[in-house]
């Protein structure tokens, strides 16, 4: 980061401020954006500290594939390095362009260092490190917690993930271990896809004279809040067994009510932004029900339209109905 902050390019204003002082040195500006950012993240393990004991919330069932082990041929490394994109940001290994001229001569010995990874379930330390970046959000750009920290990894280490995730998401769409329901962060599936699919619900209620209750959940922070002891339980439950489940180990990394939801995302390290999380009824009632709804101790705001996905939705699907937010 102090790279960054001491770089010509650096975006970051000459003066940076947290609630103690206001600094102007790249390696001061550069302390206090890190320590911001480490308030984001699941605490560390101390030097003699076990990692917490996985205990499945739900049972694994050995009746269906368990993924315990991956290799890889010198055509599939190629494949990966080929998607590098070379117009992005640098990790600590530098150049993407130099990576793709040279993935012929590599990728003999790329494929011997991935499958000795997998098989020995540990990941080389370089492979683990990364530039940290701050981006600045919205707001005063002056103060530290209008940044969020962008992770720049290696180069190398992004290829072999790239290895496991075509095999693991063949592996949990195997075992039906994605919900049908989730859009985000899969091939073929969009922000429309998924927009159409509340409204159509919407309106099946609404022909049917009844009103559906809508709870918009805000997360404070929830890319950088994902606990990676969180993901390793998901993986344990979906099947992934030893050596693979060692691999993902040493990486860095409304059916219910609304407590029961709240308590399953602070769980997993999550944190809920309760200002941001709105309640609203569609309904084409002219008297729809009220509603009373209150999140960790908060009363939750009852709104009557909501902006989703870069739509603005109206609680009755017609009122400057779902048009798109260009800004």
């Amino acid at each position: 980061m102090y790279h960054h902050l001491s770089n010509n390019s650096s975006k970051i204003p000459q003066t940076l401020s947290d609630i103690n002082h206001s600094v102007s040195t790249s390696l001061v500006k550069a302390t206090i954006l890190n320590n911001n950012f480490a308030t984001c993240f699941s605490p560390p393990l101390l030097p003699n500290q076990d990692p917490p004991q996985i205990i499945p919330t739900e049972p694994t069932d050995f009746s269906l594939p368990l993924l315990c082990s991956l290799s890889c041929e010198a055509s599939d490394v190629l494949r990966a390095i080929s998607t590098l994109k070379t117009n992005t940001a640098m990790g600590p290994d530098k150049s993407a362009m130099l990576l793709k001229a040279c993935s012929a001569p590599l990728c003999t010995r790329l494929t011997a260092l991935f499958n000795s990874s997998f098989s020995s379930g540990k990941v080389p330390s370089a492979w683990k490190l990364s530039r940290v970046t701050p981006i600045f959000k919205k707001g005063d750009s002056t103060l530290v917690e209008n940044y969020r920290p962008i992770s720049l990894l290696s180069l190398v280490g992004k290829v072999q993930e790239r290895l496991v995730h075509c095999t693991l998401l063949d592996h949990l769409l195997g075992r039906k271990a994605i919900s049908t329901s989730q859009f985000g962060f899969r091939l073929g599936r969009s922000t429309q896809e998924a927009l159409i699919s509340m409204t159509q619900s919407w309106h099946v209620n609404m022909e049917a004279s009844q009103s559906t209750v809508c709870i918009f959940l805000d997360l404070a922070k929830a890319f950088d809040s994902v606990s990676h002891f969180g993901i390793i339980d998901a993986l344990f439950r979906a099947g992934v067994s030893d050596p693979l489940f060692s691999w993902f180990r040493n990486e860095p990394a409304v059916a219910d009510d609304l407590a029961t939801i709240a308590n399953r995302l602070t769980s997993r390290g999550f944190m809920l932004n309760i200002r941001k999380v709105k309640s609203m009824i569609v309904s084409h009632k002219k008297t729809p029900p009220s509603i009373s709804l209150q999140l960790q101790g908060e009363q939750i705001q009852v709104v009557n339209c909501f902006r989703l996905l870069r739509v603005t939705i109206t609680n009755n699907l017609l009122d400057k109905a779902h048009h798109l937010d260009n800004h």
